[in-house]
């Protein structure tokens, strides 16, 4: 696991086409923003540790459970 420090603003890409961006640290909670293709699903690790999603990740969005479909970043189907 790479572990990087980073300020409010700053930001980190992942490969040509995902980017991340600190946008709020308050206090023990940092607020992030993703952006990333249509067809790259991004879920929260509770999600999947609760089982509220199905498939693996590199399985469309469609996969997820009724319950995590509005908790998905993923195109709408």
């Amino acid at each position: 696991m790479l572990v990087l420090s980073r300020k409010e603003q700053e930001t980190l890409h992942i490969g040509s086409d995902i980017t991340i961006t600190i946008t709020r640290i308050r206090g023990n909670r940092v607020q992030i923003g993703i952006s990333a293709p249509h067809d790259v699903p991004v879920v929260r690790g509770e999600l999947l540790a609760s089982n509220l999603v199905d498939a693996p990740l590199d399985a469309a969005c469609p996969d997820a459970t009724p319950q995590a479909n509005s908790l998905l970043a993923c195109p709408a189907h």
